[in-house]
């Protein structure tokens, strides 16, 4: 009896996660296609077929289901670069894989985590989850070998030039030559 109330239990938490996961992909949709300001419980219960209750199991603010959100979106572009990291060779992988993921397409996904990142201050505890990825990213790069100082300009130079894409100040050809020389940059690090 024991061991079936367990494997029911099992079966309950991973029914939930992948509830909430996309209950959070549901947030991010729900931010591309209506704005920012409709990341509320009650839309995304409406764009869910989910109750009031049933999102707020998850979320139980506003705040807790922005944070996810952006959190959701900071490990997904987290994981793509590690994971494409892992399909290079040479030495600073980890940052090569950032600058070429960086500088790719800007996706829907990059719209809302820019729209997100747009409204927080540096002292909104909403801002957790990018203090603690940019942190984090500062250290895989440190941890590829550069030097810090080329690792945090090279993040540096890409974080900005992700931003002004966003508002269509850099066209594809000016990415692609930055990349390409940031690219080379590290390249020359290497020798």
């Amino acid at each position: 009896m024991g061991r079936y109330n367990y494997t029911i239990r099992m079966v309950q938490r991973k029914r939930r996660a992948s509830r909430k996961e996309s209950m959070l992909q549901s947030a991010v949709n729900l931010i591309a296609t209506e704005g920012i300001d409709s990341l509320t419980i009650d839309a995304l219960a409406v764009s869910t077929n989910a109750t009031k209750g049933g999102v707020q199991y998850h979320f139980p603010s506003k705040d807790k289901l922005f944070v996810e959100t952006l959190e959701y979106l900071l490990t997904k572009y987290d994981q793509a670069v590690s994971q494409y990291a892992e399909t290079l060779k040479g030495p600073f992988r980890w940052l090569r894989a950032y600058v070429e993921l960086s500088t790719a397409k800007i996706s829907p996904e990059d719209r809302v985590a820019s729209a997100m990142l747009a409204i927080l201050t540096s002292d909104d505890p909403r801002a957790e989850p990018f203090r603690r990825f940019t942190s984090h990213w500062r250290k895989r790069a440190v941890e590829d070998g550069l030097e810090p100082a080329v690792a945090l300009i090279v993040r540096l130079a890409v974080d900005s030039l992700w931003t002004e894409r966003l508002f269509g100040g850099a066209t594809a050809k000016e990415t692609k030559l930055v990349r390409d020389r940031l690219l080379k940059w590290i390249d020359e690090f290497a020798q």
